[in-house]
């Protein structure tokens, strides 16, 4: 059987935004189990009351990985200990779900510094990502006490 499908590029600014990226994340949670993997995301925030944002880390665990995506602090926080503090809570949930590893990528030698000083190492690179920067793979053995 022949369908027309469509295939749709959409922004930030998109009305439907929520409800893709929703619907894209049930699918890939309904795949990663349907595939008998342990994928679980995982999310760290830190905030001001109950609804002021001022920083976060999203990851998820899965086969013995902790999966750093993307951590952000509140550029009036940062230099303050907030990203190391959230770094340390994901992998000690990490731990907790039974990870040994933690991997991320990276831009910008602040950032790629900021990781190595928490005991990442760097694993890989793609050189001119960005002109004049790489693209950094790190990885990080976790142990019982994933807070450094």
């Amino acid at each position: 059987m022949d369908r027309a499908l469509t295939v749709e590029v959409f922004d930030h600014d998109d009305p439907a935004r929520q409800e893709y990226l929703s619907s894209l994340g049930e699918q890939l949670v309904r795949y990663h189990r349907f595939a008998g993997c342990d994928y679980r995301e995982l999310h760290a925030i830190i905030r001001d009351g109950p609804i002021r944002l001022l920083g976060g880390l999203l990851g998820a665990t899965h086969s013995g990985w902790l999966s750093v995506e993307f951590v952000w602090v509140a550029e009036t926080l940062r230099k303050a200990g907030y990203g190391s503090r959230l770094l340390a809570a994901a992998e000690q949930e990490a731990v907790a779900r039974g990870c040994t590893k933690a991997h991320l990528e990276a831009t910008g030698r602040e950032v790629v510094t900021f990781f190595l000083n928490r005991g990442y190492n760097v694993c890989g690179e793609l050189t001119d990502y960005l002109p004049g920067q790489s693209r950094y793979w790190l990885r990080k053995e976790l142990s019982a006490s994933a807070s450094s």
